[in-house]
């Protein structure tokens, strides 16, 4: 899996939108980390923050906030 995206990540850095020194199985664990965390801790979350990450709108909210986080880390 990883040479998929390291072609991937070699597509971006070609076009000049992701830097060159990304290393594709942190970048998958970092994204999967980001995915799974939310979910598996909800009902921690909620007691310790009051905030049910299960909703659609804090879903979403949140999904947003990953995207921009990841992008944020490729970009040169």
């Amino acid at each position: 899996m990883d040479a998929i995206i390291r072609r991937d990540l070699d597509r971006g850095v070609a076009a000049g939108v992701f830097r060159a020194d990304v290393d594709p199985v942190r970048l998958y664990l970092s994204i999967a980390g980001m995915s799974y965390f939310h979910v598996a801790n909800s009902h921690t979350l909620f007691t310790v923050f009051g905030r049910a990450f299960s909703r659609p709108d804090e879903r979403e909210a949140y999904g947003r906030h990953c995207v921009d986080v990841i992008f944020g880390y490729l970009r040169p």
